[in-house]
């Protein structure tokens, strides 16, 4: 085990992360060096850094990009997603259905309607509401209005990422000028 020398500095910063009585400095930079390389902050072998909307890594059939940093997703059609293991039928591979499922899975994890309230920032209410694009989640009891592409995106890989939930989505923009990535292939993971 090599031995390491951290100012005087450094050991007051690490001590404010540090739970007392538990943790070791190895343990707490562990800690932070989880939450560096979760959030993406960190080169990440094989990638490269990627400016607004564009790809951490392309292997030539598919770019990857960094769900935080998204590029445009109008003219896409979805054809595979995985949650927390489960892949999707063909017929469920839409935006909007895949931000329904993962609001599901925070319901099934234990997040009440009340809580799912507070982390929710698409349009919805609590209760039955049906119009205006609304879809009403009874075994929920939420309605959540429909998203565009980007936001229904948005919001499941945001709620995902806060449950810790595993998610992956591969999709393809149409063959059209103002698509951001016309007749190419692209993915999220989580």
């Amino acid at each position: 085990m090599p031995n390491v020398d951290i100012s005087e500095n450094t050991v007051v910063r690490l001590q404010k992360f540090a739970k007392p009585l538990v943790d070791t400095f190895d343990t707490v930079i562990q800690r932070l060096l989880d939450a560096y390389e979760e959030n993406d902050v960190f080169d990440i072998p094989g990638t490269k850094p990627a400016g607004p909307g564009q790809p951490i890594k392309d292997d030539g059939a598919t770019k990857l990009f960094n769900w935080r940093n998204p590029p445009v997703l109008a003219h896409t059609t979805v054809y595979q997603v995985t949650l927390n293991g489960e892949t999707f039928s063909k017929g469920d591979t839409y935006w909007n259905t895949i931000m329904y499922a993962v609001i599901r899975a925070a319901h099934k994890h234990g997040k009440t309607a009340e809580q799912l309230n507070q982390l929710l920032f698409v349009n919805h209410a609590i209760g039955m509401k049906t119009d205006n694009g609304y879809k009403f989640m009874n075994d929920i009891g939420l309605s959540i209005q429909g998203q565009n592409s980007d936001n229904a995106f948005r919001q499941a890989f945001e709620l995902a990422a806060h449950m810790k939930f595993t998610l992956e989505v591969f999709f393809r923009w149409q063959n059209k000028p103002e698509a951001a990535f016309p007749n190419e292939t692209g993915a999220f993971t989580i």
